[in-house]
């Protein structure tokens, strides 16, 4: 989850492209530098006071009788921007940049901006160059981590957001993103080792450890006595099977009081931690450095299996570091509130979504995860006034788009449910889910085509997907493309044997 642009920040950082009294000195003689000065004067007074449609006339104005003045540009795309009106400030901004390309604060907010409009690849060009000129800008930092988040590419994501953390430690919307970011790449290690290591003790001991966070004592005892048996001689791990056997018999069994090891414990090792202040600052540090050495390594299963652990304790400590800076903030609270979410508790889980709604109203994707949780459950009415609230904060959701379509299907709305669904796909076209639910209104209104159209898409993003193969034959059967439907019935037929192998 992302959030936009704090306009607190904006006003501190547009601060720095305000045109400068001195840059008119630089001007022609023979221009009509009073008329200019007294225009610029005017402007500065405009914004001093808030009037921010005056100042924007002002350098309008500006611009037409300097029009290569790269920094006028610059300034009248910030005026453009502080009030909503990107796209009038992109064309502002590219022009300033187009004049000057070293000016920084243009490629940021064009960054920004295609940031807001779901348009990575030029956020990230925009801003990463914006970072070359500027490299010890906090904020530029932020919004690359940021991108590369929102982009799923949640290792560039993390390093950029310990660059902007290393610059402003007491950054909550960083210091939260950094903790999602860690999560990520400890599911990420998980699942590899999963993949690449079934067998591995490192596997069992990383299920043991997923079981016992959730108390579910039986299997996680399984798998601790999977690992002991490849790893007879480790006390640590004869002495966690013999605690977790202990938990089976009996629930109520007292927590475990032995010393701690990082290989056989992991991120286990701080379930109970009360680690904090300068203290939790130095272990972030350390196991940043941990991560950081790791990465530059070949994989092995233990490597996989410390990674996996090793950010699964740097997003936990981070979310301590927000706790600590402020407990009662927006974000401490929406991680309380996926946490409870994740253990199925969601009622309480709503209840501490609604709590980051008071704290900021405007927060991105929260009515989008109470909606969700409701949808869910299949509580539609309870749903969809959720999702139209998270559309009027971010009109660009393309999960939010989805849902509702999915809502508006099964009240048989067939139009309002493939508008919602056309739209999610235009902003996210490798969305499965969405083109098997168009297909599907589009096979039931005989609009065979379409629905083949949609079904290819699908294949095209998984061409091992069993159920696209099998829907794209009873479509072809219905056109009666016998030779067509049973080429898909047999793809079908041989991707679902290979399932149940």
């Amino acid at each position: 989850m992302v959030h936009l642009f704090r306009r607190a920040e904006v006003r501190g950082y547009l601060s720095i492209f305000k045109l400068a009294a001195t840059a008119l000195a630089f001007l022609s003689p023979a221009l009509p530098q009073d008329e200019l000065a007294e225009l610029y004067s005017q402007a500065q007074q405009a914004q001093k006071t808030g009037d921010l449609a005056t100042a924007t006339r002002k350098y309008e104005a500006i611009v037409q009788l300097r029009p290569q003045m790269a920094e006028a540009y610059a300034n009248l795309g910030n005026l453009y921007y502080q009030q909503g009106q990107s796209d009038r400030a992109k064309p502002a901004y590219e022009k300033a940049i187009h004049i000057k390309p070293d000016l920084a604060g243009p490629h940021f907010f064009l960054g920004v901006i295609a940031f807001g409009e779901h348009d990575y690849s030029p956020a990230l060009r925009y801003l990463e160059r914006a970072e070359a000129l500027e490299p010890s800008n906090k904020l530029i930092h932020s919004y690359l981590g940021y991108t590369q988040y929102a982009r799923f590419a949640f290792r560039e994501a993390a390093g950029e957001l310990e660059k902007a953390a290393a610059l402003d430690a007491g950054d909550i919307d960083v210091l939260y993103h950094l903790s999602k970011s860690y999560s990520h790449l400890a599911k990420d290690a998980f699942h590899q080792l999963q993949n690449e290591f079934p067998n591995s003790v490192y596997t069992n001991l990383a299920r043991a450890h997923a079981y016992e966070i959730e108390e579910n004592w039986k299997p996680a005892g399984e798998q601790y006595n999977l690992a002991l048996e490849k790893m007879p001689n480790d006390r640590r791990l004869r002495d966690r099977s013999q605690w977790i056997a202990a938990k089976v018999a009996d629930a109520s069994a007292p927590s475990d009081a032995g010393a701690t090891d990082e290989l056989i414990d992991g991120s286990l090792a701080y379930k109970d931690s009360q680690v904090s202040g300068p203290k939790l600052k130095g272990e972030m540090t350390q196991w940043q450095s941990k991560m950081r050495a790791l990465d530059g390594q070949r994989r092995s299963d233990k490597q996989v299996y410390r990674a996996a652990e090793g950010y699964q304790v740097l997003s936990y400590l981070s979310s301590l570091v927000v706790f600590e800076l402020d407990p009662d903030s927006y974000r401490a609270h929406e991680l309380r509130a996926q946490l409870l979410e994740a253990s199925n508790k969601e009622e309480d889980a709503i209840a501490e979504y609604r709590n980051v709604l008071k704290r900021k109203p405007d927060l991105q994707n929260i009515h989008f995860a109470i909606g969700t949780l409701y949808w869910k459950d299949q509580r539609f009415n309870e749903a969809q006034p959720e999702l139209q609230q998270e559309l009027l904060l971010n009109p660009n959701h393309p999960q939010a788009l989805y849902e509702l379509g999915d809502i508006a299907a099964f009240s048989g709305d067939a139009q309002t449910a493939e508008k919602h669904f056309l739209a999610a796909l235009k902003l996210q076209p490798a969305m499965v889910e969405a083109h098997l639910a168009i297909e599907k209104i589009y096979t039931q209104a005989g609009l065979y085509e379409k629905s083949i159209e949609h079904l290819r898409k699908v294949l095209d993003v998984n061409s091992s997907d069993s159920a696209a193969h099998y829907r794209l034959a009873a479509v072809y059967r219905k056109l009666g493309r016998k030779q067509d439907a049973d080429r898909e019935l047999a793809l079908y037929r041989g991707q679902a044997a290979v399932k149940h192998q």
